[in-house]
Parts: C-alpha cells; sequence; structure tokens
C-alpha cells in the first residue's frame, strides 16, 4: 500500500457513520513494520499519509482524528490480493461528529457504503458541491439545533401543566439544562471552526491572508515521545516535528480558553464582526450558564461586571424579568427560544461571512444525486 503514493490522489473516498470500535485500526508505520520494512521505508510511510490527508480534507474531512489502517482479509473478497495479503483501506476518524472517512484503491460495492454515500470518481466534481471552510460545522450545529428545538418544545409542554412543587423544579431544572447545554454544544461548534481556520492558515498555505492571532500555547515536545524510529536520516529529530502537531497542541489549548477570549481569538482571526445585539445576546447566556453551574443559579456581581452590566433581563410574553446582583435566575420558556433563535442567527450570519471571506473549497456529494 506505500508503493502507490502517486495514485492515493485517485482513490475513491467513503464517509461511514458510525465506526465506534477503533481497536483494530492500525498504525500505519505497524502495517509496514509487519513485513519488516518500517525503518527504511520511514518516509514513505509520511509522505502516504500526507497523502491520505490531503485526500480527505478535499473530500469533507475538517482535519483532525488519527489517520490510521484498515486491514480487510482476504476471504472477505473486495481487493486485488485477495488470495493473500488481502486489502488495506485507509482511515481516519473525526471528533466533531464521528464520520468516518474511507479511503479506498478500489470501488467498495458494499450495500451500508451505498446506504450512506453516493459514487463520484475521484476528482469528479460533476456531483459535488463545494463548500467552506466551516460549512461541516455549520450544518452539523444547525441540524443539532433543530432536533434540540423540538426536544425542549416537546418537554416543556409535558411539565408547564404541572402545578404540583416537584413539577415546578423539575420545569425550572429542565430550562437550565436546556441552556447550558445549548451554550455548551455552541463553544463546540467555535472549537470545530478554529480548527478547519487553523488547517487552513498552517497546513493549506493561508492564501487568503487569515490574519491568526497569537496563542498562549505551549509545544511540550516531551509529550510526543521522540523514539529512535522517528529519527531522520541524519540521527536527529529536526525533520521530525510536524504541522499536525502544532495544529493538535494549538487546537488542544484553545479549548481550554475562557468565552470571551476563545471568541475574540476566531471571529477577530477572520475580521467577523457579529450584530451587536447577537453577540451581546450570547455573552449574557455565557454568564447564566456559568452561574447556574458555579454560583448556585445566582447572579454574581464579578460576571455582571465582566459584560458591562448591572442586571439582565429574561423574556417573558410580557415585560422582561430584570435580575439583579445575587439574585436568582429564573429563566423562561420565551428566554430560551430567544436563545435558539439568536444561536441560529449567528451561525448563519457567521457562516455567509466566511464563505465570502475565505475562498478554499471543499467538495461533498450533492444530497440529492444518490448511489444506484
Amino acid at each position: 500500500m506505500f508503493d502507490d503514493i502517486d495514485n492515493i490522489k485517485n482513490y475513491f473516498v467513503y464517509q461511514y457513520h458510525f465506526l465506534d470500535d477503533l481497536s483494530a485500526i492500525l498504525e500505519p508505520k505497524d502495517v509496514n513494520s509487519y513485513f519488516g520494512f518500517e525503518r527504511e521505508n520511514s518516509k514513505i510511510i509520511e509522505n502516504s499519509v500526507e497523502e491520505v490527508k490531503k485526500l480527505f480534507l478535499k473530500n469533507g474531512w475538517e482535519g483532525d482524528g488519527d489517520i490510521g489502517v484498515i486491514w480487510v482479509p482476504p476471504f472477505i473478497d473486495i481487493g486485488y490480493q485477495e488470495d493473500t495479503w488481502g486489502t488495506y483501506l485507509w482511515h481516519v476518524k473525526q471528533s466533531n461528529n464521528g464520520t468516518s472517512f474511507i479511503g479506498s484503491p478500489i470501488k467498495l460495492n458494499i450495500r451500508r457504503f451505498k446506504d450512506q454515500n453516493e459514487f463520484v470518481s475521484p476528482n469528479d466534481h460533476r456531483n459535488m458541491e463545494p463548500i467552506n471552510i466551516i460549512q461541516t460545522n455549520v450544518d452539523g450545529f444547525l441540524e443539532r439545533l433543530e432536533e434540540d428545538k423540538k426536544s425542549f418544545d416537546d418537554g416543556h409542554g409535558k411539565l408547564k401543566n404541572e402545578t404540583d412543587k416537584v413539577s415546578k423544579d423539575i420545569l425550572e431544572k429542565f430550562l437550565g439544562y436546556t441552556q447550558c447545554d445549548l451554550i455548551a454544544k455552541f463553544s463546540d461548534f467555535l472549537n470545530g471552526c478554529y480548527l478547519t481556520v487553523l488547517i487552513e492558515v498552517l497546513q493549506n498555505g493561508n492564501k487568503d491572508k487569515i490574519r491568526l492571532r497569537k496563542s498562549s500555547a505551549k509545544i511540550d515536545l516531551s509529550k510526543h515521545n521522540l523514539h529512535e524510529e522517528d529519527l531522520d536520516d541524519n540521527g536527529d529529530g529536526s525533520n521530525w516535528l510536524s504541522l499536525s502537531m502544532l495544529i493538535s497542541d494549538i487546537w488542544h489549548s484553545y479549548e481550554f480558553e475562557p468565552f470571551q477570549e476563545k471568541y475574540d481569538r476566531l471571529t477577530k482571526s477572520l475580521e467577523f464582526k457579529a450584530k451587536d445585539l447577537l453577540k451581546e445576546f450570547i455573552l449574557k447566556h455565557v454568564l447564566i450558564r456559568n452561574c447556574i453551574q458555579h454560583h448556585d443559579w445566582q447572579l454574581d456581581a464579578p460576571s455582571l461586571k465582566s459584560i458591562g452590566k448591572t442586571k439582565i433581563e429574561i423574556a417573558t410574553n410580557d415585560k422582561p424579568i430584570e435580575i439583579m446582583e445575587w439574585k436568582t435566575i429564573h429563566l423562561t420558556k420565551e428566554e430560551i427560544d430567544s436563545l435558539f433563535d439568536v444561536l441560529k442567527q449567528f451561525v448563519t450570519d457567521f457562516n455567509d461571512y466566511v464563505d465570502k471571506r475565505v475562498k478554499t473549497r471543499y467538495y461533498r456529494p450533492k444530497e440529492k444525486a444518490k448511489i444506484m
């Protein structure tokens, strides 16, 4: 499989939902070492992995996850070496939505692949649609938002007519849980978008001159466990540090940044300015989430000061409820409905902006062109 580098760009790519057990996925170097070639061909393995990354990125992969190899035994009868070695498939599973991308040197006539994919020959974009660098993140977030809204409306409808104290307490907690979950998912959305920006800047050449803000990430070489097989031909590791490692370290540092820093790092890198009312509303709900989780639902003064406010307002069917510092936060369905709407509007606006700001395009199958 490592003597086919020039042809990797022509491999067939399939998506699959979901591969839960990844224990049998092999590291590329382990496949080659089985045949006794690892030390002699370490550079070939590295180059092959880089070509596979390009292949998957071109077909919608967002860039996170470990590239591995799936060995298909010869008795499965899907390859051209089925009598002895079997067939090797490239694999990566991205963390954002659990999608596995599988690269094959041959067309795979497997029913479940057909159910989840459309066949297009490699490099043939006639049945593909171009998407911007964050489109997959946007589509996934909006789809989950729609599902969550239906669940929220259903759950609230079942609880709102109950009059006993226990049911009212449950309704209060239900509103709070929904609010915290929405903010957590929005934070995950920012994480995914920032990863695509890192890949565009550090790996794809930054053709659109994205002004990536300085990161406080620390690159700890010791954690990457440099072994003898990682040494280059000169006996040192000067060529070993990869862009993928840098991207990974910066991204994982980003994930643990405070929300305001995370928001600024992403939006200012792209010179995106959200509508003031949308940004203020989102920051208010980040504050509410923090107060629910860390201050037993009390609106603490330092949090209010951080957003330049002395109080917050919660929407109702009538006039808004004003909540002052150190008072208990009481949420309403109207306020959570507004949160759904604001998050949807922000993500849509951000996607429209990135679509114009960054010209890089990935390709994915058109929704209507199904495999026969």
